[in-house]
């Protein structure tokens, strides 16, 4: 077929406008041709430009299509179709395998479906520099082959779904295709190398069967892209120590927290109004008031006047408020007896609610929470001079042997292809792993390292063509006393997840913990006796990026497939302060006492000072609404002036 029309390439490239007065041959310059004639295509790479043109064309007309930002030196179709394309670009190079970089493209829509090598797609390094590819061909049934600089032939075979080829010399004489890596899948078949299994989904063929389509994840399942099978999502919970330091309650005062506890009846739940001590108080008057009317019965009955006067007795005997002056003030003294006895009881059991962790609810009060404890909580730097009694804390934390735990989830990786470093600076020391075991899961590579001291960069390199879905991180440390266990160095168990919802973890992270000095000072009701103090690593997490999803959403997704080596890298450092956290008890044993006798001097003058108001307006209004309001027959008001005593007693 003859082509009769021209097409004007233009381009403001300075290297392809002066190579249109070059007089010598130089093959970075030559423009490649493909032509696909069942759909009346045809592609045409200007490596000058920096450009490859997708034509149509007929017996008459040369239409241009689409352009690719591809400087393709060397084009081929790789499909009946017409909607595949592979690209040699000549000068991007896809190290450690070449100085190039072969791309398949979709011509529909300009996408690069991957790219040549790849971490599955490699071959055999013949010479110490990375080869450069010059041509590219096709075999009738779309089989890749590249040519290098050094004459060597490279062929990149097509395989069956569930299945990859690995490139080789064109002359080898065999070729056998490899089953797809764990945590990826091939739907169709052709020289592409295996993708990712979607979100959701996993491969789980334990590398035995292919692959063809991935399988869908539990619903309690850990599943991120590249899952390799089923890993319980319970079994990776974040676990961390740094709880809120308990705040002291709204009163510190126990003479606040006395009356309030026994002056409030609650009505609700019922057991407060059962436990208020101002409710039997209420009960203790209602008998009082039951005594002061059988009383009243036996003064106005002649035969039983003697019981009255008994009585009488021994009530101003048990007088307490108005010293005996009053009968009555005896009654109501077992009412002021019921809520000294309390105040005493309550003194005692309030006493041994503290310290906080280890004291028991608080039965006798409604608000069960009550403690015999107010908390501060403050910042100090760590070059702040440390008493004698502080120091020992600080040395034991300083000493405590941490145990690194890193589970690599959801990843194909084995136990061979984990190589671990510690970085000092520029330079790297190697050191063997404590442990590392494939979890039963088989999808779960866990990871132990024994850290010698706490300020570590620890770098772990994982060579191979798998991916990792999450890192699951754990930072353990045993716990230790000293001195009759004055001092004690908490179990540190802190254990985190580091994942991005639907990616795989990036090829290059980096995460930071920052551990934190936390000492618990706990002073004893007894003010001769040490304080005890406990203290505890609190690790804080910081990261960037954990995924490369933005390299993919701009690049392509191709990118994926090009790496060989994940790198984790695990830095610690320390703050430059420490947190203080302190318990004391609100009120100690003399204290308790004191507080109990001073509480009873005021319940007494309390009523004391009532029943004086009383006597000085209530009952004068009464023996004046008797004198001068009622009316009395005259035998019964000659009877109340000559027998004025009596009657003033019985008021």
């Amino acid at each position: 077929m003859i082509v009769i029309t021209n097409y004007t390439f233009s381009t403001q490239n300075i290297q392809f406008i002066r190579a249109n007065f070059a007089f010598t041959y130089q093959f970075n310059y030559v423009m490649s041709i493909s032509i696909h004639d069942s759909t009346q295509q045809v592609l045409i790479g200007i490596p000058q430009s920096a450009t490859t043109y997708l034509f149509s064309f007929n017996s008459t007309d040369l239409i241009l299509i689409k352009t690719f930002n591809q400087p393709a030196r060397s084009t081929s179709w790789i499909d009946n179709d017409g909607t595949q394309a592979a690209l040699l670009l000549a000068n991007v190079p896809t190290l450690p395998w070449a100085q190039s970089q072969v791309r398949l493209i979709d011509t529909t829509s300009g996408s690069v479906i991957s790219a040549f090598p790849n971490n599955q797609q490699t071959f055999d390094q013949w010479t110490d520099t990375p080869p450069v590819f010059i041509r590219l061909a096709t075999t009738h049934d779309n089989e890749l082959m590249v040519q290098t600089t050094d004459g060597t032939v490279l062929l990149i075979s097509s395989a069956d779904a569930g299945y990859f080829s690995r490139s080789h010399d064109i002359y080898s004489p065999s070729y056998i295709p490899e089953v797809c890596p764990l945590g990826t899948y091939k739907s169709i078949s052709g020289p592409t190398p295996c993708i990712v299994c979607p979100a959701n989904t996993k491969s789980n063929n334990n590398g035995l069967l292919p692959t063809i389509q991935c399988l869908p994840c539990l619903n309690d399942s850990f599943c991120p892209l590249g899952s390799v099978n089923d890993v319980n999502i319970s079994s990776i919970i974040d676990l961390s120590q740094a709880y809120a330091y308990l705040s002291s309650p709204s009163s510190t005062s126990f003479d606040d927290i006395l009356i309030e506890n026994i002056f409030s009846m609650q009505t609700t739940p019922i057991r407060c109004v059962l436990i208020s001590p101002f409710f039997w108080s209420l009960i203790t008057l209602s008998i009082s008031f039951v005594i002061l009317i059988i009383m009243a019965s036996f003064y106005y009955s002649p035969g039983k006047k003697k019981h009255f006067q008994r009585l009488e007795y021994i009530f101003r005997q048990t007088d307490l408020i108005g010293n005996g002056e009053l009968w009555f003030g005896g009654l109501v003294s077992f009412a002021v007896m019921v809520l000294i006895i309390f105040s005493f009881w309550f003194g005692s059991v309030f006493l041994k609610l503290y310290p906080a962790e280890t004291s028991d609810n608080a039965y006798f009060a409604c608000d069960s929470s009550l403690r015999n404890a107010q908390f501060s909580s403050g910042l100090q730097l760590l070059t702040t001079i440390k008493s004698d009694d502080e120091q020992p804390i600080f040395d034991m934390l300083d000493s405590q042997n941490f145990t690194l735990e890193i589970n690599f989830v959801q990843t194909g990786f084995t136990c061979n292809d984990v190589f671990a470093q510690n970085n000092f600076g520029s330079y790297a020391v190697s050191f063997s792993l404590t442990n590392c075991i494939l979890q039963p899961d088989n999808a779960t590579l866990s990871v132990s390292i024994s850290m010698p001291y706490h300020l570590m960069n620890i770098q772990l390199n994982l060579t191979g063509q798998s991916y990792i879905g999450g890192v699951y991180i754990c930072l353990m440390g045993d716990n230790s006393t000293s001195n009759n266990s004055l001092y004690t160095v908490q179990q540190l168990k802190f254990c985190q997840l580091f994942s991005t919802d639907n990616q795989t973890i990036s090829q290059n992270t980096e995460i930071s913990f920052i551990l934190t000095k936390t000492i618990n000072i706990t002073d004893t009701l007894d003010y001769n006796s040490a304080s005890l103090y406990s203290g505890i690593w609190i690790p804080t997490s910081t990261y960037a990026l954990l995924s490369d999803f933005l390299a993919y959403n701009q690049q392509g997704d191709y990118i994926r497939y090009l790496g060989t080596q994940h790198t984790l890298t695990i830095i610690f450092s320390e703050t430059q302060f420490y947190v203080v956290n302190e318990q004391q008890p609100i009120v100690r044993r003399n204290e308790m006492i004191f507080h109990g006798v001073l509480f009873t001097t005021t319940i007494l003058g309390l009523f004391a000072l009532g029943f004086l108001v009383l006597k000085l307006t209530l009952i004068t209004a009464l023996k004046w609404i008797i004198n001068r309001i009622i009316q009395r027959p005259p035998c019964c008001r000659k009877k109340i002036i000559e027998e004025p005593t009596e009657n003033q007693t019985i008021l």
